[in-house]
């Protein structure tokens, strides 16, 4: 099987990095509580001000390099590469300028150089082929023409999408194994 993962949100962890950015910025202010956001966008819902020092936040260099990463998986991704063919499937926005080099060192620097031929950057997710796609996103581009099934990597802000498969690095075997006919 052909399993695409997504990197920011379900391997590398963006929400962290900007809290933590925020939070040295404003310790005497709360942005928001850990996991608990109701919106996809980080911003969204925040007032004028803070939406935009979250975008400078987000555009900032050395932002997506230093995002940590999310607990298990690395070792989630180890054990699913003897079992499947697995890529790291995405995105750098245009509004992000540093984003791609900064994945490529992400990569890189937290999963090894081999990976890097498993990395695939592209504004356009659902043109590469694959059985499953494990994304944060609660829609994807284009997923309605994808190949792949979308698998949600459960957050708070996606569980208003109830149609689609969910899984975390603690339950990912079990999910992805409900899926597969043998």
């Amino acid at each position: 099987m052909t399993i695409l993962v997504d990197l920011d949100g379900v391997v590398a962890d963006f929400e962290a990095g900007v809290l933590a950015i925020w939070h040295d910025r404003h310790p005497e202010k709360e942005l928001f509580a850990p996991r608990t956001r109701p919106h996809f966008h980080i911003g969204e819902g925040l007032d004028p001000s803070d939406q935009q020092e979250v975008k400078e936040i987000c555009q900032s260099k050395g932002f997506f390099r230093n995002l940590p990463v999310i607990e298990g998986a690395q070792e989630a991704l180890k054990t699913m590469t003897q079992q499947h063919d697995v890529y790291i499937l995405t995105s750098a926005g245009v509004t992000l300028p540093m984003a791609a080099s900064e994945k490529y060192q992400w990569v890189t620097e937290r999963l090894g150089a081999t990976w890097l031929s498993r990395l695939i950057i592209t504004p356009a997710k659902h043109m590469v082929k694959g059985d499953i796609l494990i994304d944060d996103k609660p829609q994807v581009r284009g997923e309605t023409h994808a190949e792949w099934e979308h698998v949600l990597y459960d957050w708070p802000y996606n569980r208003t999408r109830t149609d689609l498969r969910r899984l975390t690095w603690t339950d990912w075997e079990t999910v992805l194994n409900e899926g597969i006919d043998i």
